[in-house]
């Protein structure tokens, strides 16, 4: 993890706090819905030039997708049961009663049927994957990770500005307390226990299934590590399940927004705090765009350690 994402999402929050930006945040909100369709469209390209991700998917492709499945379902499940007991979202925003206007979901329903963002997130990587696999040259591959990184940038820039302006999400921020840590540690168990179960199912090796699950959307991470340590072919299971995690939370956000509030977060996991927290805080609003982003950080912190540790009881 590095710190650009908090350098960023600092600038846009200096800058949010500022007169001049406020008179311009309706402009600002539909300029982070156009990098945000760049970005998805890129993210899209980025797995579709992949030759080797390809190829792999065409091999183990449906193992992979099932043990995402499964992690993605055990942790939304986790989540599900943390926020209807001890970490109620919805009750908490009603009780700082903070209608918020960047929320689609929350929205009467003849608006959010008309909402573009429904449609365009799931699009936008599809779009994406079929330029970077039909179209796109291999030598490409370079300009497609600057332009990916640029687009993150500017996404974090906006995200700081727009919870700037709607500063009242740190009381709701305040109000959860120490609690926001356990829904990272929900994911993780759901990961964890979707990873296991997927072994048992499928007939695959549980150190394989089990770490290849809590890479938690962590592709880059998770892969390398796996590869490394247990060969080329658990590598391709890390990268291709975590791959296929992050594409799926795209896909699904519209529907996984509707669940509840926490879903997407689950869904994400290590991604909630960059690639998906933009479309998370666009469909959910920005005290929840909060809360995906320090998720997102306490995953991405605890991951690296994590591996090891369960790759050794695994072994």
């Amino acid at each position: 993890m590095t710190l650009g994402p908090f350098l960023y999402l600092g600038i846009g929050a200096a800058l949010g706090f500022s007169a001049l930006v406020r008179r311009f945040i309706k402009t600002i909100d539909a300029i982070t819905t156009i990098v945000l369709i760049i970005l998805l469209i890129t993210v899209g390209a980025k797995i579709g030039i992949n030759g080797d991700l390809m190829t792999s998917a065409g091999k183990i492709g449906l193992q992979c997708a099932l043990i995402c499945a499964m992690a993605v379902a055990g942790s939304v499940l986790f989540a599900f049961l943390l926020e209807k007991t001890f970490l109620p979202l919805d009750k908490l925003k009603i009780r700082l009663e903070m209608p918020d206007e960047g929320s689609i979901i929350d929205r009467p329903p003849e608006k959010a049927k008309v909402s573009p963002l429904v449609w365009l997130i799931p699009s936008s990587i599809l779009v994406g994957i079929v330029l970077g696999y039909s179209l796109l040259p291999d030598s490409l591959s370079i300009y497609i990770d600057i332009s990916l990184n640029i687009a993150l940038n500017c996404l974090f820039v906006c995200v700081g500005i727009n919870m700037a302006y709607h500063r009242e999400i740190f009381k709701y921020f305040k109000m959860l307390g120490y609690r926001i840590v356990f829904l990272s540690v929900a994911i993780i168990t759901g990961s964890l226990s979707g990873g296991f179960l997927a072994a048992l199912i499928l007939n695959v090796k549980f150190q394989t299934s089990v770490l290849s699950s809590l890479g938690m959307g962590y592709y880059s991470l998770c892969g390398a590590w796996m590869t490394e340590t247990m060969g080329i072919e658990a590598g391709a299971y890390g990268f291709l399940v975590n791959v296929i995690r992050e594409f799926s939370t795209i896909l699904f956000m519209p529907l996984l927004a509707r669940l509840n509030k926490s879903a997407s977060i689950a869904s994400a996991g290590a991604t909630a705090m960059d690639t998906m927290l933009v479309p998370i805080t666009k469909l959910l609003g920005h005290e929840v765009g909060l809360v995906s982003f320090i998720t997102g950080v306490i995953l991405t912190f605890v991951l690296p350690f994590l591996l090891p540790i369960t790759g050794l009881i695994f072994k």
